[in-house]
C-alpha cells in the first residue's frame, strides 16, 4: 500500500548470508537500464501503452531508505499533480523507471547511487552513496509532445501543419484542461491567459496586473521561467489554474487561426466547439456568468440547436438575474432535450428565483408606495398594474415547472 510501511519480500533460499535487504531483493529484480542500475518488481500490471519520453505523468510515490520503515520522501498525503518528464522529474531513476510503466501500474524501483542522489547524496536526508527504494503507482499520462512541437513553430509554419496534426494538438490541450478542471484548479483562480492571433505572445491578467509573455518556447517552459516576475501573493498556488486557462485559450486560439479547406471546415468547428462549452462552463464555476455567456454564445454560432450551449447559456443568464433570457435559453434547451433532468431541475430552480424575486420586489413597492395621509390612489394603480404583469409573467414559469416534471416522470 503507496505510503505505508515497508516491508521487502524475501524469498527463501536464494539470497547468500550477510546480505542487505536491498542486495537480497535486488537478485530477482528486473534490471531495465542494462548495467542494474535500475531494478524493477511490478507489484500489480497496468493496461494500455507505456509512458512516452515527452509526456506528463500523474503519480503518486513513496521513497525509502534501506534500514528505515518511513518513507524519506512521498506525495501520498498532498495533492497529486501533473509532472513533466525531462522537466519536473530530477531523478534519473525514477525517469527510466516511468518510462516502463503502463496506466494503473503499481511497481517498485531500487535506483543505484547513479541512478538517484550520486555519490555525496543529499545530507542529512540522503547519506553518500545511497541506494533508495520507490513505490510508484501511474495514475495517468498526457503524451504532450506534438503540442509543445507545436507551439514551439511560428504562425506561419503552424498554418503550414497538417489539418489532423492540428486537430490533435488542440484535442491534447483540452485533455491539459480538462484535467485542471476535474483537479478543482479553478476555484481561486484570478488570472485570465489570452494569446495574440499576429503577434505570439501569452498576455498574463492577474488584478490590474498585465504582464506579456513570449512564446517561441513550450508554454509551460515559460511560464515556469517568467511567473517570477509576476509579484502576486496567491501566483504560486494559482499555477494550474494558470495552466488550465492557457491550454484552453491555447486550443482555442489555434482552431480560430486555423483555415481549413471547405470540406474538412466540419473538423475544425467540431473541434472548436468542445472547447467553448468546456470554457463556458468553466466561467460559471468561476462566477464569470457574463464571459460563460459569450462563449456559449460563440458555441450557438457553430451549432444553433446545441442543448449543451443553450443549457449554459440559460445558466449563465440565471447568475446574471436576467430570468427572461434565461427562461428562453433554457425552453430551447427543453425543446431539444425535454427528459433531460439538468435542464427540467434548472427550470424549476428559475421558477424558484423568480418568485423570490417577485416577493422582494413587491414588499419594496409596498413601502416605496404606500398611501400616504391624503389618500392618494395613482400609486395604488401603478403598484396593482405592475404586480399584475409580474403575476402574469410568473405564471409561465409555473406552467414550465408542471410540464419538466411531466417530463422527468
Amino acid at each position: 500500500m503507496m505510503g505505508s510501511t515497508w516491508t521487502p519480500r524475501i524469498r527463501r533460499g536464494d539470497c547468500a548470508p550477510r546480505q542487505s535487504p536491498y542486495q537480497r531483493l535486488s537478485q530477482w529484480m528486473l534490471d531495465i537500464s542494462g548495467d542494474r542500475g535500475v531494478l524493477k518488481d511490478i507489484i500489480r500490471e497496468g493496461a494500455g501503452e507505456l509512458v512516452t519520453p515527452d509526456a506528463s505523468v500523474l503519480v503518486k510515490y513513496s521513497g525509502y531508505l534501506e534500514h528505515m520503515d518511513k518513507p524519506f520522501d512521498s506525495n501520498c498525503l498532498r495533492k497529486t499533480r501533473l509532472m513533466k518528464l525531462g522537466e519536473d522529474i530530477t531523478l534519473w531513476g525514477m525517469e527510466l523507471g516511468l518510462l516502463s510503466m503502463r496506466r494503473g501500474e503499481l511497481a517498485r524501483f531500487l535506483f543505484k547511487p547513479t541512478y538517484a542522489y550520486g555519490t555525496l547524496g543529499c545530507p542529512p536526508l540522503i547519506p553518500r552513496d545511497a541506494t533508495v527504494l520507490f513505490e510508484i503507482e501511474l495514475l495517468d499520462f498526457l503524451d504532450s509532445a506534438e503540442s509543445d512541437k507545436f507551439c514551439a513553430l511560428s504562425s506561419v509554419q503552424q498554418d503550414q501543419f497538417p489539418l489532423q496534426k492540428v486537430l490533435k494538438v488542440a484535442a491534447t490541450e483540452r485533455e491539459f484542461g480538462n484535467y485542471l478542471f476535474r483537479q478543482n484548479r479553478f476555484y481561486d483562480a484570478k488570472v485570465r491567459y489570452k494569446r495574440g492571433k499576429t503577434e505570439q505572445k501569452v498576455c498574463v491578467k492577474l488584478a490590474l496586473l498585465h504582464q506579456k509573455l513570449c512564446i517561441a518556447v513550450p508554454i509551460r517552459s515559460v511560464l515556469r521561467s517568467r511567473l517570477t516576475c509576476i509579484e502576486h501573493h496567491c501566483v504560486f498556488s494559482l499555477l494550474f489554474s494558470f495552466l488550465w486557462d492557457v491550454r484552453k485559450y491555447q486550443a482555442l486560439l489555434l482552431l480560430r487561426r486555423r483555415s481549413a479547406p471547405p470540406e474538412e471546415q466540419h473538423l475544425v468547428e467540431a473541434a472548436k466547439l468542445l472547447v467553448l462549452l468546456n470554457l463556458s462552463f468553466t466561467y460559471l464555476k468561476l462566477e464569470r456568468p457574463t464571459t460563460a455567456l459569450r462563449y456559449g454564445e460563440q458555441a450557438l454560432i457553430i451549432d444553433r440547436k446545441n442543448a449543451k450551449a443553450l443549457f449554459r447559456c440559460g445558466q449563465a443568464c440565471l447568475l446574471m438575474t436576467e430570468y427572461q433570457k434565461a427562461r428562453d435559453f433554457l425552453v430551447r434547451a427543453q425543446k431539444e432535450q425535454p427528459f433531460n433532468h439538468d435542464i427540467n431541475n434548472e427550470l424549476k430552480k428559475l421558477a424558484s428565483y423568480y418568485r423570490d424575486y417577485t416577493d422582494k420586489e413587491k414588499e419594496m413597492c409596498h413601502r416605496m408606495f404606500a398611501p400616504c395621509d391624503n389618500g392618494s390612489t395613482g400609486l395604488w394603480i401603478y403598484l396593482s398594474l405592475s404586480h399584475g404583469y409580474m403575476t402574469a409573467f410568473f405564471s409561465d414559469f409555473v406552467l414550465l415547472c408542471a410540464t419538466s416534471i411531466g417530463f422527468s416522470k
